[in-house]
Parts: structure tokens; C-alpha cells; sequence
């Protein structure tokens, strides 16, 4: 089977499972990866080696060692799936190693870019409500897209979101943001659409339309940079650590699959968040 073949055959295996921008994701990722192996070569064929030099090649590109690894477990998910699907007898990737990751954790939208956000946005109460959904739930924008009136309880200030496709978890607000969503679902155009977040026509918000809100904002806002609705979920992990919060919980709020995803991506402190905890937990010796 050509690798064009195999990659398109991958790509439809995952709709209906993944998110679609999941689904583009992997395309673009796997797109790459055959230009550089040739689409028309046998994915057979395709030894440890070949997937060595293409580590090679990403790294010589000047990307960051994020976009280096993403590249890299999109093609190491690509090939176990072949070979979990009887498509392939062995996988040439399982021997594949991730390049390190820098050991500074992201940060998200700083705190003030995040107020200056949410302040030119008060008397807009649907996209306040949308800003302030994300603050304080760490979900991402799929969480937004996909929440319904049926799923949401504002009284126990609680709600069931679905993200990347199939995944569910409930997440949780405070009183202000039972407020904001009690002002928006007051206003809520009438529709037969069960999504809580539309837009003036009823239509249900798109999740191209919830990026275009966090964007509008930052520009009245003039923040320049770090206000996409991912850099908020990096904010609210990197604020749920720095207040003492639990790692493994966490874990659980963000919807990870498993603790090593979060330490990954936020097990890092800052020398000054690491001292403050040090000072508030360490056993203290009179």
C-alpha cells in the first residue's frame, strides 16, 4: 500500500471518533511527512531509519521542539494504528524517541491580558459569559462549541461538556460566571438549537466563531499576542498550581488522559511559585 493510501485510509478510520480540527490536524502533520518519504512509496517499505531522518529534517527547519514533537507523535500514532488495523506486521516507529521538551512550562494568557480582555467585553453579556466560561473551567474551545442547555446546571454550577470529538467530563464555575450565563440565557435568542452559545440568528456558534470572539477582544483590548482560547486553558492550569492546587487533580480537570500529559506540560514552577509553596508546606521545625 503507497503511503498517500495508508494516510487517507488513517485519516477516514478517525472521523466521527476525532475532532475535525483533531482530523486536520493529523492531515497536515502526515502531509509533511509524506513529502519528505514520497507518497508513492510503500508504507511497508518504510524502516526506522527513513523515520530517523525525518526527525533530522524537523529539526534542521528552526521549529520549535513543541511543533518537532507534535510532528513526531502524529507519525508514531500513524504507524501503530497500522499496525493495531493489520495494515502493517510491524511498527517501524516504535523505536522512534521523542526530542526533550524545554522544562519551562506554558504559561498561558498573563493575568492582565486576560482582565484587560474580559473588561472591554462586560457589556457584551454572550461573549462576556463565553470569556469567563473559559477562565474559570480551563475547557477548550470544543467545550464552548458543544455545551447544551440539557447538559448545563447553573444552580450547581456545573456543566457536561464534550471535547476532541467523543471525550465528556464535567467541569465546574463559580457564582460570577452562574451570573454571566444566567444574563446571557435571558437574552438567548429563541431556537430549536440546544446549544448554549449561539449567535444572533439562533444558529449555533461555530468554533471558528468562538475563536473570532477571543480575537475581537483582544484586539479592543490590545492584547497583541497569547490570547488565543487555549492560552486561556494554559492560564487557568498554570493559576490552579501557583494557588496550591493538586497536580492529579488537575489532571482530572483539564480532561487528560492520564497525569503524565499535565506534568508534561505544567509540572514546571517558576523559582518564586516554587519557594511560596515551599514556605506554605514544608514541615516547619521550632
Amino acid at each position: 500500500m503507497k503511503t498517500k493510501e495508508a494516510i487517507d485510509i488513517f485519516l477516514e478510520a478517525k472521523v466521527g471518533i476525532r475532532a475535525p480540527e483533531t482530523i486536520q490536524w493529523h492531515k497536515g502533520n502526515l502531509q509533511r511527512f509524506s513529502l519528505f518519504i514520497g507518497e508513492n512509496q510503500r508504507v511497508e517499505s518504510i524502516d526506522i531509519r527513513q523515520l530517523r531522518q525525518w526527525r533530522i529534517e524537523l529539526n534542521q527547519r528552526n521549529l520549535s521542539s513543541w511543533s518537532v514533537h507534535a510532528y513526531l507523535r502524529t507519525v508514531r500514532h500513524f504507524f501503530r494504528w497500522l499496525e493495531e488495523e493489520e495494515m502493517l506486521s510491524k511498527n517501524p516507529a516504535k523505536r522512534l524517541k521523542l526530542p526533550p521538551l524545554p522544562k519551562t512550562p506554558r504559561k498561558g494568557i498573563p493575568d492582565a491580558d486576560r482582565d484587560a480582555m474580559l473588561s472591554v467585553r462586560e457589556n457584551n453579556i454572550r461573549d462576556f459569559a463565553i470569556l469567563m466560561f473559559v477562565a474559570t473551567t480551563g475547557c477548550r474551545k470544543g467545550g464552548v462549541e458543544t455545551l447544551t442547555l440539557s447538559n448545563l446546571d447553573v444552580d450547581l454550577m456545573e456543566a457536561l461538556i464534550i471535547e476532541k470529538g467523543e471525550k465528556s467530563r464535567t467541569v465546574f464555575f463559580n457564582s460570577k460566571v452562574a451570573g454571566a450565563l444566567r444574563n446571557w440565557l435571558a437574552i438567548r435568542p429563541l431556537t430549536s438549537a440546544d446549544e448554549v452559545f449561539v449567535q444572533i440568528t439562533g444558529k449555533k456558534l461555530t468554533s471558528a466563531g468562538i475563536y473570532q470572539i477571543f480575537k475581537r477582544a483582544a484586539r479592543d483590548a490590545g492584547v497583541e499576542k497569547s490570547w488565543s482560547p487555549h492560552q486561556w486553558r494554559h492560564a487557568f492550569a498554570r493559576n490552579f498550581l501557583r494557588n496550591g492546587g493538586d497536580i492529579g487533580i488537575l489532571s482530572q480537570i483539564l480532561g487528560h488522559a492520564s497525569i503524565h500529559v499535565t506534568l508534561l506540560h505544567y509540572g514546571g514552577l517558576e523559582n518564586s511559585d516554587l519557594q511560596k509553596a515551599h514556605l506554605k508546606y514544608a514541615p516547619k521545625i521550632e
